[in-house]
This record gives structure tokens, sequence and C-alpha cells, in this order.
């Protein structure tokens, strides 16, 4: 668990969710100024990790602002332009979107899981391990610059013999007509040198390219 030298934030968008819910009002004493700008404090732009239920509810202007923090870590309104300390986003909703622009939205979050809901014979297990954490929340082990560390060992990782399975990998789906975005495909990468990092390697094996099926299992 990250421990709290972090700042979380999440947030449940609906149809009318503002822009400044997530990202900060107006600063009004700017404003009288002629400057319009964003106070972001406490607010999306600041946080190191974000959860967002109900993502594809957001608004077009929410979605767009969004791409940014996603793609580039970067928060741009009006005359603001921030660098985010964003390290996790976990973005969750109930149905898929059918809007071919929303689906690309999707895209931008490269791990996809369903989640089922609870099992009758674990209903006791559910219900033991809420309790516990209720009652002895968890204690943060890992301060957040340990995701920086854990980034800056995979980016030494040789993906060489692995990127000839993962290319291998995604012929093999699209001959059973599963399509993966180039987008896609090419940040799987990124799955497979974590993994590599994880296992206390610096050489990317053969059955890594695995972590595609995380990264295409609801396309």
């Amino acid at each position: 668990m990250i421990s709290v030298f972090q700042t979380n934030f999440e947030y449940l968008l609906g149809r009318f969710t503002e822009p400044a819910e997530l990202f900060g009002p107006v600063d009004l004493r700017k404003l009288r100024e002629g400057t319009v700008e964003t106070d972001s404090t406490g607010m999306l732009p600041e946080a190191n990790i974000a959860f967002l239920d109900e993502v594809f509810l957001g608004s077009t202007a929410i979605l767009n602002t969004l791409l940014g923090i996603l793609n580039e870590r970067r928060f741009r309104r009006g005359h603001t332009n921030l660098l985010c300390p964003l390290k996790v986003c976990v973005g969750a909703a109930n149905a898929l979107p059918e809007d071919e622009s929303l689906q690309a939205f999707g895209d931008r979050f490269l791990l996809h899981t369903f989640v089922e809901p609870v099992a009758d014979h674990h209903l006791e297990d559910m219900l033991t391990g809420d309790w516990q954490l209720e009652t002895h929340p968890l204690t943060p082990q890992l301060p957040i610059s340990t995701l920086d560390v854990l980034s800056q060992a995979a980016k030494q990782v040789d993906l060489r013999a692995a990127q000839v399975v993962l290319a291998q990998a995604v012929r093999l789906l699209r001959q059973h007509q599963l399509h993966l975005s180039d987008r896609r495909i090419v940040r799987t990468q990124r799955l497979i040198a974590a993994a590599t990092v994880l296992s206390g390697r610096v050489l990317a094996q053969y059955r890594y390219p695995t972590a595609l099926y995380a990264a295409s299992s609801v396309t």
C-alpha cells in the first residue's frame, strides 16, 4: 500500500458534472485582474492517485481535459498550464460506451478488466474482509516515490526478445478479428517492462507478453 505522502482524488461523475468539480473553480481574484486561471488546490490536477467512477458520463469538456492529463500529465484551462503529478488513474463504469469517441477515450486506460459480483460461496469472506478494513485500516508501507523508482527501472529493461513475441501475438489476435489500436500495442510494452522489474529481472522473457491479455480483455 502506498503511503500518506500522496494526494488522492476520487469523484463520481454524472451527466451534469461541471469541470470545476474535478479541476477546481476559476480563481476569482485573478479573474478580477482579467486573467482566467483555475484554483486546482486539492483537486484532480494535483493528485498522485485518482479514482473516477462512471468516468464515461463526463461531458466533452471534462473528457477533453482528462485526455491532456492522462496523455501528457498536463492540465490546461484558460491561462492555467500545470504539470500534473498523477501516477495512477483508475476509471470505473457500469457499462462500456458504444460511442466511438468514448471508446477512443477508454483506450487511454491501458488495463481493462470486468468485475463480476462476488460469488455466493465467497459472501462471508467479503463481509469479513470489509469489516476488518473498517476496524483495522491498512497501514501505508511505501512512499509514493517508490513508483518513480520502479518507473525508472522499467525504462532499463531489455525488451527486444519480448517485442518479437508481442508482435506475433498481435498478428494472431488480428487473425481472429481482435484488433488493438496501435497506441495500446505500443503501451503494452510498459506492462511487460513493469512485470520484468517486479520479477527482479532486467531482461524481458517470452512469457511476459501475456500482459497483452490484460490490455485487450475488453476489446
